[in-house]
């Protein structure tokens, strides 16, 4: 009887509590609803075992008490306490006793107590600990701020399920909004022990990339080099220009300076660009008696300036800068059958030796193919011209219209460092193309379209010297032609081309020298004339071979000035006569085997007599061969789906020999080996994740001292679960005559060596002036010890490269030198934290493209 009352005192006050809560949130929240406009959902009540009213001496109303094991229903999740205080004048929550918090998505947290507002729908967790996807987690404040974003305060999180766990984050704040979380203020803790700071992290689904690289090298000294990368998933309701892709790099140098960069990148349907931002402050440096040095001649006047020239040693920095930008838009409209591109490529330099001295840095491949593979290798280049190019094109059907403007500037090296700059030297603007094809009928034999092609162009080209205005060429052109296709037979095609244009150029000269204007009126007069051209191609395809011919006719009229037919004789060039065949040989016996002979003969006729073998453009005559020794005799499979194993073992043989037909007698060969091996599932084989050893030898017939040898090599071997070893060489033999017992030097001394001593030489193991002497030239060499350990990977390494400075007033002089370094590398290349998929990020990074490449 006891029990039944007691239930029934419960639930009345529990229908009270309901009841009044729900008018005050009707009552109340439609005061706040007019000041406010805060539309806040309802709050839910279950499981509660009893209910007590306490009336509140400093406020003068009251709050509720419920115990039990209770559930409450927030609109950001829900929480269950064993106490729960509800504030009905602030309309607030306050619970405690083994709360735990689940979140719209599932994720549980466990603390001591939540203050929950209903009023602003946020709420506060205190002492809390658990997991919210995709990281394990501890913090003593966690802040609801609506149902998809949390803050957290003085954090430590981890990805990894080991308890206790080998690593971990202690951060200041972090924040969560969806699927993503962003945080500052990092300390990366392994086995306990801090191993780095970041200021800062950002992680999404899609993945980020944190790479730090230290070590010193004779150049650049002591050194470190930080990359930090991530890359956001495009989002249907987000901006479709805002970049997907970010890039910071933060570098210093002991003996160079320092260096930052900033890259973005975007790409989607419409458009795509890729930013890369760079300032660096440069220290020169110059090499006395081997030592790296920042005690440089510091020159003032001279030559340039006309003033006398006055020199001091001492340090001197420069700030450097580039900005590299390449920006493709494209739009279609299928229903009036338009297309529009839009191609902007933008380059500036204030200093050539940019990317030379700042470019070289550690950054391992994130896509697919090659896990280990560095992307950036090549990016340590000299700039020795600059500029930006602006393509604009559109399409209506058969119309289309072409404009583009292109500047372009050269480096010019001053006597004095700091007077050295770009300068400008040639301006195209406009270049405006206009082309309309109409069809105009079919041939009734063959079903086959002809097409009525006519386009016009209009280009004005400035050309500079030293930054002031030369000259200006504007040219103006008109072609109209009638191009069909003749299937004779299912192996016999017959292409056909035949039109008329009109050229005109002329010259508007900014010089009164009339010995130069001279010169450029006539070469206008030659570069004017009208003409009829034609263009065959033939097509042969038979079994396992396709023979190509293709005839270039191309006759002048009505020429303001005729060109010298001997002065362009052997040059095939295509200026007012052109009459040539090119022959090409293909056969493919095998389907691994190929063979090719391409060349030109030259049909003009010239005032004198000219032999026939004078005539051939020099033949080449290739071969390709590909050997797959696992499936030797048996038929090649359709795609690598279709393939049981992944193993390879395979020779791949290509020579290119070249034929003089003017002196009868051979040219050069190219022979090239590259063995490759990997993939392998047997034991100790299957360590060899790969092998490269590559071998090129380049022979000049009738001067052998040109040959040379290029030998390649590159290896990835795991040593255990998680630790792998990787070595790749390059080098080269730029006199292999020496390696003759009979070979001479120029005062006629023997200076034979024998190859493989030659190759301890070119090491450097007995010594610079050997390895300077040497033959056999390492150009490139670098072995690495990998160790991948769960969410994070560290290398150490060692790399020796053979490089050189150019005359930059440094006083290197074109000087040749070996750089060394020793590096220690720590990549977290995996902190998508398993949010979208148990594999690692480097899956989903995306592998940027050098700003040089169109996209």
């Amino acid at each position: 009887m006891y029990s039944a009352y007691s239930r029934f005192l419960i639930s009345f006050l529990l229908l009270f509590i309901v009841f009044f809560t729900s008018f005050a949130n009707t009552s109340g929240q439609s005061l706040l609803n007019k000041k406010e406009n805060n539309n806040s959902p309802s709050i839910e009540i279950e499981n509660a075992d009893e209910a007590e009213y306490i009336q509140g001496e400093k406020y003068g109303t009251g709050y509720f008490k419920i115990r039990g094991r209770i559930r409450v229903k927030l609109p950001s999740g829900q929480f269950i306490a064993n106490i729960v205080i509800i504030d009905l004048e602030r309309q607030e929550i306050y619970a405690e006793g083994n709360l735990v918090f689940e979140s719209l998505d599932r994720s549980r947290i466990s603390a001591e107590r939540i203050i929950y507002n209903h009023k602003l729908s946020q709420g506060v967790l205190y002492n809390a600990k658990g997991y919210k996807k995709p990281i394990y987690l501890t913090t003593k404040t966690l802040r609801l701020l609506d149902k998809q974003s949390f803050a957290l305060a003085e954090v430590r999180f981890t990805a990894n399920t080991a308890r206790p766990p080998h690593y971990h984050f202690s951060v200041k704040t972090l924040a969560f909004y969806g699927n993503t979380f962003f945080a500052s203020g990092i300390i990366y803790y392994v086995g306990g022990f801090p191993l780095f700071a970041i200021p800062f992290l950002y992680s999404n689904p899609w993945g980020t990339g944190i790479i730090t690289q230290a070590g010193r090298g004779e150049t650049h000294g002591n050194f470190i080099q930080n990359t930090y990368h991530f890359k956001k998933p495009l989002s249907a309701k987000g901006s479709h220009f805002l970049p997907t892709s970010y890039s910071f790099l933060l570098d210093l140098y002991q003996y160079t300076g320092t260096n930052f960069g900033l890259e973005l990148g975007h790409q989607s349907i419409d458009i795509d660009y890729q930013l890369n931002i760079g300032y660096a402050n440069f220290k020169r440096y110059q090499i006395s008696d081997g030592e790296i040095t920042n005690q440089v001649e510091r020159c003032q006047g001279g030559v340039d300036s006309g003033t006398s020239r006055s020199c001091t040693e001492g340090e001197e920095a420069f700030d450097w800068h580039k900005y590299q930008l390449v920006l493709n838009s494209r739009k279609q409209n299928k229903e009036t059958n338009n297309v529009r591109n839009i191609h902007i490529k933008f380059e500036d330099y204030n200093h050539y030796l940019y990317d030379y001295e700042f470019g070289q840095r550690l950054l391992p491949e994130t896509s697919i193919s090659a896990f280990y593979q560095e992307l950036r290798t090549n990016e340590d280049t000299i700039r020795s011209q600059s500029g930006w190019d602006f393509n604009y094109e559109e399409a209506w059907d058969n119309l289309s219209v072409n404009l583009k403007a292109i500047r372009k500037t050269v480096w010019r090296e001053r006597e004095n460092f700091q007077d050295s700059t770009y300068e400008l030297a040639e301006d195209i603007s406009p270049s405006f193309t206009l082309e309309y094809l109409l069809p105009v009928g079919e041939l009734p034999l063959w079903n086959t379209g002809i097409d009525w092609t006519q386009e016009y162009t209009l280009e004005r080209k400035k050309e500079y010297l030293e930054s002031e205005l030369l000259q200006t060429r504007n040219t103006n052109q008109y072609i109209t032609d009638i191009d069909f296709s003749l299937p004779l037979l299912a192996w016999f095609y017959w292409d056909i081309e035949v039109g008329y244009g009109i050229r005109k150029t002329a010259f508007d000269p900014t010089t009164d020298n009339a010995t130069h204007r001279s010169s450029l009126d006539l070469e206008g007069m030659r570069d004017s004339y009208q003409f009829l051209y034609m263009e065959n191609k033939t097509s042969i395809a038979l079994e396992a071979s396709i023979i190509d011919l293709i005839h270039r006719y191309k006759s002048s009229f009505m020429e303001e000035e005729a060109e010298l037919a001997y002065v362009n004789r052997k040059g095939f060039s295509e200026n007012q006569n052109l009459n040539e065949i090119d022959i090409s040989f293909n056969y493919f016996p095998l389907p691994d085997l190929s063979f090719q002979v391409q060349t030109v003969y030259d049909q003009r006729v010239f005032p004198e007599r000219v032999e026939d073998r004078e005539r051939w453009h020099y033949p080449v005559f290739r071969s390709d061969i590909l050997l797959d020794w696992l499936n030797l005799f048996k038929e090649s499979r359709e795609n690598l789906l279709s393939k049981n194993k992944i193993h390879f073992f395979n020779t791949h043989l290509t020579n290119d020999y070249i034929y003089d037909p003017i002196n009868g007698d051979s040219h050069s060969n190219v022979f090239s080996l590259l063995f490759l091996a990997g993939g392998y599932d047997l034991w100790f084989f299957q360590r060899l994740r790969y092998f490269e050893l590559g071998f090129q030898w380049y022979h000049v017939y009738f001067n052998p001292d040109l040959d040379h040898l290029r030998y390649t090599l590159k290896s990835d071997i795991q040593l255990s679960k998680w630790s792998y070893w990787e070595l790749v060489m390059e080098s080269r033999a730029n006199i292999p005559g020496r390696y003759q017992s009979d070979s001479l030097d120029g005062e006629g001394n023997s200076d034979s060596v024998d190859f493989w001593e030659d190759i301890a030489n070119g090491t450097g193991v007995n010594g610079s002036e050997e390895q300077d002497d040497a033959i056999f030239n390492v150009l490139y060499f670098k072995t690495t010890f990998i160790f991948d350990l769960n969410d994070w990977e560290f290398r150490l390494g060692y790399e020796l490269e053979q490089r050189y400075i150019p005359d930059t007033g440094t006083g290197l002089e074109n000087q040749i030198y070996y750089e060394q370094r020793l590096f220690f590398a720590l990549n977290l290349i995996r902190l998508d934290f398993g949010s979208y998929t148990q594999k690692p990020s480097r899956f989903l990074l995306e592998t940027r493209r050098s700003p040089d490449n169109n996209l």
